[in-house]
């Protein structure tokens, strides 16, 4: 399984400014998943997600898209995609982090319909669970180690102002085939298979909005999740059965959520924390926190 280098910096976090507002309050969003699907046919290569009919466990389906809607968070689950395309269906888990509210995740998964023929029918699918990994960043200015609800980088806020401001990180998203074998004499069909497994991993650049109250410690955190599932093609002719290849397909998936919590006791905050709130300044003169940090391998 491959690793990876990941990246989450605070743009700028600031006061909010509305001279005449006393207090300052807001509502987290729901949290939100996104499933891009693809439909590939390994008897041409084509992409046929168009065509295919699209179903999920969970989430509504709508242009090859799964969409996954908190309430407001998302529990940690795995979402099962299925495809069916001219008579052949296909299926694939993908592991959903646990999602904050407020907080969003995009992963992707690749689906390959149809069998190639060659005097053999071949069989190619999932022969074991999935083995997950998951990478977590913190935000570059998180300095304070204390252990909360299993994070352990923290930044305070100690003033009477709500911050705000954007935070970037490396996104992950794709899908990707390591780790491929062939029997002598099937290298061509493995790797037809393979390939259509194969779609790429996309890494870019990602901005994920945070609000802050007013006396507390925060955190914001992007969580890459790999997980890589054995499959096995198998040869059938005759009555009789052969693996004749083997190769891992690796799911990448990036989830970005932020929490805070009140200050501790024995820090500076004065029991003075109410989430969603802080007085207003008018002045912008503010420093900005700004930072970034490179976790890695």
């Amino acid at each position: 399984m491959k690793k990876f280098f990941s990246l989450i910096a605070l743009v700028g976090l600031f006061a909010a400014c509305e001279p005449e507002q006393i207090m300052t309050a807001f509502e987290v969003d729901d949290a939100v998943a996104t499933i891009n699907v693809k439909v590939v046919d390994v008897l041409t290569g084509d992409d046929v997600t168009s065509v295919a009919t699209i179903t999920a466990s969970k989430g509504t389906v709508a242009n090859g898209v799964v969409t996954v809607t908190g309430d407001p968070a998302i529990q940690a689950q795995d979402i099962t995609v299925t495809a069916t395309y001219n008579g052949s269906t296909a299926s694939m888990p993908v592991p959903v982090n646990y999602i904050l509210a407020g907080g969003k995740a995009e992963y992707a998964v690749t689906l390959v319909v149809g069998t190639p023929v060659d005097g053999y029918e071949f069989e190619c699918g999932q022969v074991a669970n999935g083995q997950k990994a998951v990478i977590t960043s913190y935000i570059g200015t998180a300095d304070h180690n204390y252990s909360h609800a299993g994070l352990e980088k923290w930044v305070m806020n100690p003033t009477e102002f709500m911050l705000k401001g954007v935070v970037t990180y490396d996104s992950l998203v794709g899908q990707a085939v390591e780790d491929l074998e062939a029997v002598a004499g099937f290298e061509n069909v493995v790797n037809a298979l393979a390939e259509a497994y194969h779609q790429g991993v996309t890494q870019s650049k990602k901005a994920f909005e945070i609000k802050v109250s007013a006396y507390s410690w925060y955190t914001a955190y992007s969580q890459i999740s790999i997980t890589a599932y054995p499959f096995a093609v198998m040869a059938v002719k005759d009555g009789k059965s052969e693996v004749v290849g083997t190769f891992n397909v690796v799911l990448y998936g990036t989830t970005a959520n932020y929490k805070e919590i009140a200050i501790p006791a024995g820090y500076h905050g004065h029991g003075h924390y109410v989430q969603g709130h802080g007085h207003a300044h008018g002045d912008g003169s503010y420093p900005n926190a700004g930072g970034g940090i490179v976790i890695g391998e």
